[in-house]
């Protein structure tokens, strides 16, 4: 069996047209979204704050960040795609201290009995590395997975958000029962690699270093990533990340339960 994702839309489907819940999807459940309108302790709205603040209307600075988070999927989608064009454009990539041989999938996916099945998935690094599990129905694309001769991995994901937080306002954790993380970049992206490891670890692989690298893109190379194609030499400021295994237990059995409740519909 193997999963496809329609881009645009960011679905994941199988070949029985069954639906997969996406790890993005997943982890907003677990985060305290952030709402313009929500009251302040003055008694006045967050945006209506921030307009006070900062002049215009609120019609002006709903406008602008829905722009800004448009243009920001943009670049972070056009850096990918150019960073997974360098990575399957060599024969050898270094992962960490170790040189690995790139490999397709798609061509280890057509051999004999290959397809869908991560235990035969040969040593190498895997560039948008698809992952998912049919009974939890849930799947996420890696940018980055290496797998050893000894079946554990790495998996390093990139990110080109403008500013990365590594503490949370107020110190706000996440949702149960991901209370140990903070309600931040940093959290948000913890989880996200915690998943896409256990999702590979059902698998008989056992997950080794998880990597977050941040890109901090100057404005004067974002047009040139999103209209040119220009992959800029910037060096990212990498994060080490623990593997949640306790959490994304936790989580799969909630994903059970809203999967019985979806069956009864």
């Amino acid at each position: 069996m193997r999963i496809l994702l329609e881009p645009k839309r960011h679905i994941y489907t199988d070949n029985k047209g069954q639906v997969y819940k996406p790890v993005s999807s997943v982890i907003a459940q677990y985060k305290h979204p952030f709402d313009p309108h929500k009251k302040a302790a003055n008694g006045k709205t967050l945006l209506q704050n921030y307009v006070i603040k900062n002049g215009q209307t609120e019609q002006y600075w709903l406008a602008k960040w829905a722009e800004k988070t448009a243009w920001a999927c943009e670049k972070g989608s056009a850096f990918h795609d150019l960073k997974e064009m360098v990575v399957n454009g060599r024969g050898i990539h270094k992962a960490g201290s170790i040189e690995m041989p790139v490999q397709n999938v798609n061509k280890l996916w057509q051999l004999p009995n290959h397809e869908g099945n991560f235990e035969l998935l040969w040593p190498g690094v895997y560039a948008e590395l698809c992952v998912w599990n049919y009974r939890y129905r849930i799947a996420g694309t890696a940018d980055v997975i290496t797998i050893y001769p000894n079946r554990t991995f790495d998996i390093d994901d990139y990110k080109t958000n403008g500013e990365f937080k590594t503490e949370a306002f107020k110190g706000q954790p996440m949702k149960y029962p991901c209370t140990n993380l903070p309600d931040c970049h940093l959290g948000h992206y913890t989880l996200q690699l915690s998943l896409y490891a256990w999702l590979l670890s059902q698998f008989g692989l056992k997950p080794n270093k998880l990597r977050l690298h941040h890109y901090d893109i100057p404005d004067k190379d974002v047009e040139g990533i999103v209209k040119h194609g220009i992959l800029p030499g910037i060096e990212p400021t990498i994060y080490e990340v623990p593997y949640v295994e306790r959490e994304v237990y936790l989580i799969m059995q909630e994903r059970i339960i809203e999967l019985k409740k979806l069956k009864r519909k």
